[in-house]
């Protein structure tokens, strides 16, 4: 059994820990983003080189 004040400190721990696990998706989704982004222009560097290459 908790006391009210055990009791508001640990939903107040919990709703920080909600927010901060809210940023931290936000910010992988972020990275994923721009990591898929690098990949495609890495791909079109090398296609880029490839033609430089060969004509």
């Amino acid at each position: 059994v908790f006391s009210n004040h055990a009791l508001r400190r640990l939903q107040e721990r919990i709703r920080e820990l909600q927010e901060e696990n809210s940023k931290q998706q936000k910010l992988n989704k972020e990275w994923r983003e721009r990591r898929k982004q690098l990949i495609r222009e890495k791909r079109e560097m090398t296609k880029t080189i490839h033609m430089t290459v060969f004509f």
